[in-house]
């Protein structure tokens, strides 16, 4: 199994301008200490401040990138490792992580090329074989994955200068999965000899021997690892031992002794479980399967029932715990529905990775069931990780080519980074295999909206409308592309629609102010701009389309109040002043008609000629009445 977005060391050296080496490298220094110690936020402000300094300081966005790979922050992980690579385009590091969140996402042929661009670089470079070896397993090219995974083997024992025993582990492992049983004895031996208290390679040797049924080296294996516990330690507390050595006797039980005794121990709680559920006994039968698990924590069975158990009591997380613990246990203990179900009762608790987990085995016992791809695509978006996201749409297109739902995912996605004509393109084919859905049509008119493909969104609204009449936003985003192509009636019409469905949306209002100023029906426009003035008192040009209005049917003093009020909100509106001082002017008030279109001026000294004109005129005006 490939560890997701698992982040690879490897040596690195990189050097700076002599000047610079100190501050720069104490801050890396420090990211690194952060980074031991967990401090996600503290290591990636010193890497800041380190490129701050120099900010071609390949080793910095390095760190930074493994930190927020590590913190499963995957897009901006690769924007940092890319900033590394266009400083020093050579680091194998960077080719094997950018490799691991590839094969995190199973998409083993891109994390074949970035690990295989890790090892052309650094031939030495022991992890990426390694990986390179998982990734090949999975892919069925055993062979392949047992010789790179050997080759990581022989290259940690020559060229390491210090051996870490947890890597041999980890090879072990891999090579058993791939029956190599020889040289994974040899791994884990190897790593008992690097670190002779390393209880779990005792362990294992321990299982493998078992396998193998060579029972003399399995018993030595186990009882030293009973001698790395402690003699003064209880034999419970060896959990991972199959075997338990009698104290008083020294008689050896056999693995498949104890386990038998386990089982029988387990059964007999779970059997008193089942007569308590079926008696609807909810809190007597979790007791039973309680002692079954403590018994046998290895047992999927009672870990289910208990799961079942809880949701009856309503206690739903412990309900999803218990659940989710079967399903790891035997994935195939479930069939897709109930772990369609599981999962969304951990995504909606919070449980997000569970989540992730569960629909993902869902969608591998059926593969075309569609509505796991879609609840796999929200939780991997909650993650933030749109793009494994849209993989995951994607391939539930692949599986299910008739389902619009998935093609209005994809759309909302690419909607969601700007990426307009690819998400129109899906949305539209999202309406066409689903054209019953009225959120679908309404996504596609706001998308064809905003790519002024006016038409396209009118028909979208109106058959989203057909289909629901109840949705505010449709009317009002309707009335935004009407208004585009001038028609004002019908825009009139949308906007009154959406008020009456969400009369507190302040831009209904003040668009209809709009539109009815524009088909001169001026107390009409008035009562819309003032229903979005009480709504929204702060934007101005409510406020000026309000003047404008009022002048119309020579409300001049209203008209004055409107056009201060937008002056209020807004000093420079050289506009305001002009329309102030054309009201004086209709009142004859010559004096302050002047004031206010010399403001104007003043503001904008490149405002429409006939402000200038109206000033002459109004100048003359006084002139006259000052001469009588």
């Amino acid at each position: 199994m490939i560890e997701d977005t698992k982040v690879m060391e490897a040596s690195l050296v990189l050097y700076e301008p002599e000047m610079e080496i100190s501050a720069s490298f104490i801050y890396i220094e420090q990211a690194k200490e952060y980074e031991k110690e967990e401090k996600w936020n503290e290591a990636m402000a010193a890497c800041e401040q380190a490129v701050k300094i120099n900010p071609k300081i390949a080793e910095a966005y390095k760190i930074w990138g493994n930190l927020l790979q590590k913190m499963g922050k995957i897009p901006e992980a690769i924007g940092c490792y890319a900033k590394a690579l266009e400083i020093d385009p050579e680091i194998a590091e960077i080719y094997a992580n950018i490799g691991s969140i590839y094969a995190g996402r199973q998409q083993w042929q891109k994390a074949i090329k970035y690990y295989e661009k890790a090892i052309a670089l650094n031939p030495k470079f022991a992890g990426a074989y390694r990986n390179l070896g998982k990734v090949l397993k999975q892919i069925g090219k055993n062979q392949q994955a047992a010789e790179y995974i050997l080759k990581s083997y022989r290259m940690i024992q020559e060229e390491s200068e210090e051996e870490n025993p947890e890597e041999y582990l980890h090879i072990g492992s891999d090579l058993w999965q791939l029956e190599m049983h020889t040289e994974a004895i040899a791994c884990y031996q190897r790593a008992l000899k690097l670190n002779p208290r390393l209880l779990e390679a005792s362990l294992k040797l321990g299982d493998i021997f078992t396998e193998l049924e060579k029972w003399e080296e399995a018993t030595n294996y186990y009882r030293y690892s009973l001698a790395i516990l402690g003699k003064k330690r209880p034999i419970s507390q060896a959990k991972k031992i199959p075997v338990v050595i009698s104290q008083a006797e020294g008689e050896l039980i056999t693995p498949k002794q104890e386990n038998l005794k386990q089982e029988k121990d387990a059964a007999y709680y779970a059997n008193e479980g089942a007569k308590y559920l079926k008696e609807k006994q909810w809190e007597k039968a979790a007791e039973c399967y309680q002692q079954a698990v403590k018994i046998n924590p290895n047992w999927a069975m009672p870990y289910r029932n208990l799961g079942i158990i809880y949701n009856q009591l309503n206690q739903l997380e412990l309900a999803g715990k218990y659940g989710y613990q079967a399903l790891s246990l035997d994935p195939k203990s479930a069939n897709p529905e109930e772990c369609l179900k599981l999962g969304n009762s951990l995504l909606e608790q919070g449980k997000t990775n569970w989540a992730v987990n569960c629909y993902r085995q869902a969608i591998q016992l059926q593969p075309t069931l569609v509505e796991a791809y879609i609840k796999l695509g929200e939780a991997l978006s909650l993650q933030g990780n749109q793009q494994a996201a849209m993989s995951c749409y994607l391939e539930g297109v692949k599986q299910n080519p008739q389902t619009g739902k998935l093609y209005y995912y994809l759309g909302q996605i690419l909607a969601a980074q700007s990426k307009w004509p690819e998400a129109l393109n899906y949305y539209q084919k999202a309406s066409e295999l689903e054209p019953n859905n009225w959120e679908i049509h309404h996504q596609l008119g706001d998308m064809a909206n905003k790519l002024e493909k006016y038409e396209t969104a009118i028909s979208a609204y109106r058959k989203a409308i057909d289909l629901n009449q109840k949705n505010s936003w449709t009317y009002n985003n309707l009335g935004d592309a009407l208004i585009k192509i001038n028609n004002w009636v019908e825009a009139a019409h949308a906007y009154s629609e959406a008020i009456k469905l969400n009369p507190d949306f302040f831009w209904s209002h003040h668009n209809l102010g709009d539109v009815l100023r524009n088909i001169e029906d001026w107390q009409g426009a008035i009562t819309a701009y003032r229903s979005a003035i009480k709504l929204k008192s702060d934007f101005y040009w409510s406020h000026y389309n309000l003047g404008d209005v009022l002048a119309k049917v020579h409300n001049w003093e209203e008209a004055i109040n409107a056009y201060q009020r937008a002056i209020d909100l807004n000093p420079k509106m050289a506009e305001a002043y002009g329309h102030i001082g054309n009201a004086f002017a209709q009142q004859g008030n010559w004096d302050k008609a002047i004031i206010y279109y010399e403001k104007a001026i003043d503001i904008d000294p490149g405002i429409h000629v006939s402000v200038y004109r109206n000033l002459g005129e109004a100048k003359e005006r006084q002139k006259q009445l000052t001469a009588q």
